[in-house]
């Protein structure tokens, strides 16, 4: 993805779909199939990919162009950068023969193996490909202008047939004899015709690139990840780090940063860093002065390297750091994760030098700053996948936070503090929504889920949920009011909730089928969407409203179940949940407080310690409580494993506890 300076979006990839929109007078309309094997059903056909550019305005609801690049080979755009005229340099790994080169091209044909790179500039029409050339045995991940006009490409080259030229930088070895990717970077004329210098280095197992950038020096900065380190990977063909640069790797899969003179001749530095596991660097930014900032994954127990200035200490899971202009050390190098299965995706620098990391949680504990514009895990209040997507902004020596919140689970970062919303279904408002990481935001929802788990699946019948939003309700918090009729009221302050044009989550809502929510302030609706219904969700109420850890439990003797009040085994623990469905017989009007015992779920409620089945004494209404919280009274095994720290898990009809990670009770 890329922008120009008026805003509009620049989106390059590869299809596989011979439907694939293109415009009228763009390059190519027609998708060229080419059988790649089997599809996903018998007897159909998979097609090869095929390149793409695609032009969108800045609010992302017009297609100004898109046009295809490929043929009958397997064709992907891997790197584009959009020049201030509108021209579109690409880059990527194209095997087809006939792709537009130019007639006086450096290479006109593809080359007898494999799949090869392609370079090109499309006009800013779409509409024609003013220079192309192949670059043999070398596929690019990206492109970038130098400061005389000239064109650098960097990727991954799989051949020997690769060309080095003389006087150009190479490792020791033979590059590529060992079979396996190593990094390129060359240079070609502004018009393609010459091949300036190309150079080719590594280690023995894979490298490959992730990045580039040209300081103002015109050196350039290569990025990306190495298996060509560690014990394992003999001296003499290991990654060629330099003296003096960082040399942190411990083998498996370690991050790299090398710097090339602008002529190809001299490595400047070669640095890697990573922990014994394999680590993959996802994204890298050059600053302003040479630094290199990066973000990607740490593997879990494996020592990743981190700095004493680190914001977190955690060495596996979402990392990001800066690499010193010189590759000398790294200035900070921290966690930025909850668990072992985040990423960090993208790395920026902002304007005012701070630092923005997106990456993907698992983890509903993910912490998040007061007044965050999402506060809740999944983002989007229309899905939920299991991971959410966060921005997390870090002071400019990586050593504190400033700012976290959750994103909605499909974003493509934008420009420096905007990110893109990728719609996945039919919206008037286009194919792609923006927003900013930054206050002020519109009124709107951005979370609504289980009030139990916050978790954000459908809408269960006469549950609890939470929704949470900017501007959208009372300017002070307010509590439950109770109506004449002694219902809890479906206006709180100046605002109120609709499902199914009811004031109230209806319990007589039955899927699958999705209903409009509507939410009011001050009798005008300030947002609306819809969410799918089904039968149950269930979810067990926690000590610290976070979803996940110590359950909010009470003991027989009517205290708080922690650790230091422990519940005695053989006694009885009070749990509550919510999201189990319409219970049996004629539930409750909706709003009403439960009178006494009754509300029965549909199904067998079970309650394990460390997997040992407690005995369910009661499962129903919360006397006093309103209709909607389901009270299990369980008793605790009388068994010697269930004791300390115990694990409890609960299902019903056969529905698990819809909470992310592990729920505890404290048993004696």
């Amino acid at each position: 993805m890329a922008f120009d300076k008026s805003g509009n979006i620049y989106v390059a990839g590869s299809t596989q779909s011979v439907h694939f929109p293109t415009t009228p007078g763009a390059f190519q309309t027609v998708f060229r199939p080419s059988p790649c094997g089997g599809g996903p059903t018998p007897g159909s056909v998979l097609y090869c990919p095929e390149g793409f550019i695609a032009k969108l305005d800045p609010t992302g609801s017009r297609l100004i162009y898109s046009t295809l690049i490929g043929g009958n080979g397997t064709d992907r755009v891997s790197g584009i950068q959009v020049l201030e005229n509108g021209n579109v340099w690409f880059t990527g790994g194209m095997s087809s023969p006939g792709l537009p080169v130019s007639p006086n091209a450096w290479r006109r044909e593809a080359g007898p193996v494999g799949t090869h790179g392609f370079v090109g500039l499309l006009n800013a029409t779409g509409s024609q490909v003013i220079y192309g050339t192949y670059t043999p045995s070398g596929a690019g991940t990206a492109v970038q202008v130098a400061p005389n006009g000239d064109v650098i490409v960097v990727g991954d080259a799989t051949s020997t047939q690769f060309e080095i030229t003389p006087g150009s930088f190479r490792t020791q070895r033979d590059p590529l004899a060992g079979g396996t990717p190593d990094v390129f970077a060359l240079r070609l004329s502004s018009d393609l015709s010459q091949l300036r210098w190309s150079s080719a280095f590594g280690g023995s197992a894979q490298d490959s690139v992730v990045a580039m950038g040209i300081d103002a020096t015109g050196d350039i900065l290569l990025s990306g990840n190495t298996g060509s380190t560690g014990p394992l990977i003999p001296a003499e063909t290991r990654f060629p780090v330099t003296p003096g640069a960082v040399n942190r790797g411990a083998g498996g899969g370690d991050f790299f940063a090398c710097k090339l003179s602008g002529n190809g001749a001299t490595l400047r530095f070669c640095a890697v860093w990573g922990g014994a596991g394999y680590d993959a660097l996802l994204s890298a930014e050059l600053t302003p002065d040479g630094a290199l900032l990066w973000a990607g994954q740490a593997a879990r127990f494996f020592a990743f390297p981190i700095t004493e200035n680190a914001y977190r200490a955690t060495a596996e899971g979402a990392v990001a750091g800066r690499l010193a202009a010189d590759g000398s050390r790294l200035e900070f190098s921290t966690n930025v994760g909850q668990e072992p299965r985040d990423y960090a995706q993208s790395i920026q620098r902002a304007p005012d030098g701070t630092i923005l990391i997106y990456g993907q949680t698992h983890s509903a504990n993910y912490p998040t700053s007061p007044g965050a514009e999402r506060g809740c895990f999944g983002g989007e209040p229309r899905v939920e996948e299991g991971q959410s997507t966060f921005v997390l902004r870090l002071s400019a020596d990586g050593a504190s936070m400033l700012y976290s919140s959750f994103l909605p689970y499909r974003i493509q970062v934008g420009q420096v503090n905007q990110y893109y919303t990728v719609v996945p279904w039919p919206e008037p408002s286009g194919i792609l929504r923006r927003a900013s990481v930054d206050p002020p935001w519109s009124s709107q929802v951005t979370c609504l889920a289980n009030a139990a788990s916050y978790r954000q699946r459908g809408l269960v019948p006469g549950s609890i949920i939470t929704v949470l939003g900017q501007d959208i309700g009372p300017a002070s918090a307010s509590g439950p009011v109770l109506s004449a009729d002694q219902r809890v009221a479906t206006t709180l302050g100046n605002t109120r909730v609709r499902i199914g044009g009811i004031a109230a989550p209806p319990s007589s809502l039955v899927g699958p089928a999705d209903v409009l929510v509507e939410v009011e302030r001050d009798g005008r609706i300030v947002d609306s969407f819809r969410r799918i219904v089904i039968p149950a969700a269930p979810a067990l109420f926690v000590a610290d409203g976070s979803g996940r850890g110590p359950v909010a439990a009470i003991n027989q003797d009517g205290t708080l179940n922690s650790a230091v009040r422990p519940a005695p085994r053989g006694s009885i623990l009070s749990l509550y949940l919510t999201g189990t469905g319409v219970p049996e017989g004629v539930p409750l009007p909706d709003g009403s407080l439960a009178p006494g015992a009754g509300g029965t779920p549909r199904g067998e409620v079970r309650v394990r310690f460390n997997t040992v089945n407690g005995e369910v004494l009661y499962a129903g209404y919360s006397p006093g409580q309103v209709a909607g919280l389901t009270q299990v009274n369980v008793k605790v095994p009388d068994q010697a494993g269930v004791t300390g720290q115990v694990v409890i898990d609960a299902t019903v009809n056969g529905n698990f506890a819809d909470n992310l990670g592990e729920l505890r009770v404290w048993v004696q």
